[in-house]
């Protein structure tokens, strides 16, 4: 009976050490089948562009990693390699500033500009792109608003600005009186006057800087369509004339007359294609800056038709004059006298013969 007990203890004990082992076994292999979580390093730049949002966060919170062991960087095609002093910048007054947000990849060979904006950029992507597209929305509302009351000034021939540029002050004439009109009836310009009276606003697209810039794509885009007209009809005429501005820069006008076919009439327009401005009024220097800008619109030389210019010397001459040189490069360009000009000849003789008239005129800059 002692013999069987023992047995059974001892077969008892080695069932339990042998239970132990299986379960420390099955502990281990456990632990091996258990997946090892790949460790990410966020300060690496080849990886950054595959980090997740909380990665991003944890890179901006403690800020890139700068590794000073590395002095030099291999030399590329064009003789250039990175170098350890440029993480440093010496200001004017000799103060060493450290470049924190600069980045070199030993393994890339490339210098990164760490951003906390762009960095944050991929987190916060779905909400930057709905705010910047009501920006988008808001200001396309606003300039629209505004190019229009410029097209309206623009066409009536107004005068914009007076002595004043805010908006419910006096003296700051149409072009902001119409925009404090439209504040009463349209939802869009209340709110925009609302914000650059309440907060501030200092982007507000009012001022004469955007004014003349609007008035000057406006007036690229009409010329474009007049050129387009021009071509269409192939052939066209020009007519030139010259005159001083208020500041005594001599300024020349180039007018392009040409035909506008539709279905059952045909009709002649006249259209102004701008100021040229003169510093030699000489046959030649005149014949040089129009020949210039007709190659600038694209209009061909040879479908010229005509030339009207007045009676000056330097205009018909016909040895020296713009008209010969037309002639010589197209004689087909005819030339005709301007008939106002002629006019306005006899008038000056009239009233030179006239003694009222005379005194009357006797005050004129330009006689």
């Amino acid at each position: 009976m002692g013999f069987l007990e023992s047995t059974e203890n001892d077969l008892s004990l080695h069932i339990e050490e042998h239970v132990e082992e299986q379960e420390h076994i099955e502990v281990e292999e456990a632990e091996e089948q258990e997946p090892v979580k790949e460790l990410v390093d966020i300060y690496d730049p080849r990886r950054w562009e595959k980090l997740n949002f909380e990665e991003i966060k944890l890179l901006v919170q403690k800020g890139p990693k700068i590794d000073n062991s590395i002095m030099y960087g291999p030399y590329d095609k064009f003789g250039r390699r990175f170098y350890v002093a440029l993480y440093t910048r010496t200001l004017p007054n000799l103060e060493n500033c450290d470049r924190e947000w600069l980045v070199y990849s030993k393994e890339l060979d490339k210098v990164f500009f760490v951003s906390v904006v762009k960095c944050l950029e991929k987190g916060f992507q779905k909400f930057n792109t709905s705010n910047s597209r009501k920006k988008r929305d808001y200001w396309k509302q606003v300039l629209l608003r505004i190019i229009a009351v410029v097209k309206f000034l623009v066409k009536h021939n107004l005068a914009f600005r007076g002595s004043n540029e805010k908006v419910y002050q006096n003296g700051n004439e149409i072009f902001l009186g119409v925009v404090e009109m439209l504040e009463e009836f349209d939802l869009v310009i209340k709110e925009h006057v609302w914000r650059i009276i309440s907060d501030g606003l200092h982007v507000h697209y009012l001022g004469h800087l955007i004014q003349n810039e609007l008035i000057s794509l406006l007036a690229q885009e009409i010329k474009k369509e007049l050129i387009k007209k021009i071509k269409e009809a192939k052939y066209y005429s020009i007519i030139l004339d010259c005159t001083p501005d208020s500041s005594h820069q001599e300024q020349m006008t180039i007018m392009v007359r040409y035909l506008t076919l539709s279905y059952n009439s045909v009709t002649i327009e006249e259209s102004f294609l701008g100021f040229l401005n003169v510093d030699d009024t000489s046959g030649k220097g005149l014949f040089d800056i129009t020949l210039e800008e007709l190659k600038s619109l694209g209009l061909e030389i040879d479908d010229i038709c005509g030339q009207g210019y007045n009676n000056g010397a330097n205009m018909k001459g016909k040895h020296q004059g713009v008209q010969k040189r037309f002639l010589d490069i197209n004689p087909r360009a005819f030339y005709t006298h301007c008939g106002c000009h002629s006019l306005n000849l006899t008038l000056c003789n009239m009233a030179n013969n006239c003694v009222k008239g005379n005194n009357f005129f006797a005050n004129s800059t330009k006689r």
